[in-house]
């Protein structure tokens, strides 16, 4: 971090790697919210994209970083952009089970636009399909707060709720969790 200071006080440039990589897409990957702060500080542009179309916000979103996603949110950060395949930061932290990001998306800031809590990626899955279908039950619960559409289906005319009631796994500890998700999104379809 110090280092980084050092060069950014000299004048090092905040361009990206050939592949479209940022010093701020590093940082939220790997959650050094000191450095971030920093990077935005000094004029990173906080909704640049590498040449997957993933930004700043995705990797702290796909890595679990709240405090980052927060940060990034305060900046400026477009919560809606997506990946070439539809996949968005909000699908990230749903997919993985990071609750405190999702809490973070959800709440985000005054100025932003509204995220699109129903958007879908190229399989039609939600947020709440991917909480579902994972046994999040924290997500899901966030999500269905926030009005998530429990009723839209994906490209295979699934529900979320279908996701809930078949489970890959049969850990015991899974199963539970999978029926605690489904019970919660039949209430949220009624």
């Amino acid at each position: 971090e110090d280092t980084m200071y050092v060069l950014l006080q000299s004048g090092a440039l905040l361009t990206a790697a050939a592949d479209g990589t940022t010093a701020l897409m590093l940082s939220s990957r790997y959650g050094h919210l000191l450095c971030a702060r920093e990077l935005l500080r000094c004029g990173a542009d906080v909704n640049a994209a590498d040449s997957g179309r993933n930004t700043s916000l995705m990797y702290a979103a796909r890595n679990g970083h709240g405090g980052m996603t927060r940060s990034l949110l305060d900046a400026g950060a477009d919560a809606n952009m997506t990946k070439k395949l539809g996949s968005t930061a909000m699908l990230f932290a749903a997919k993985n089970g990071y609750s405190d990001v999702v809490h973070e998306l959800l709440l985000g800031t005054e100025d932003a636009e509204p995220l699109d809590i129903d958007h879908t990626d190229a399989e039609g899955k939600s947020a709440l399909h991917l909480g579902a279908e994972y046994a999040h039950l924290e997500v899901v619960s966030f999500l269905l707060e926030h009005n998530a559409d429990a009723s839209l289906c994906d490209r295979k005319g699934l529900l979320a709720s279908d996701y809930a009631t078949s489970p890959s796994a049969a850990h015991p500890g899974i199963l539970a969790r999978y029926e605690a998700v489904s019970n919660l999104l039949r209430e949220g379809l009624t």
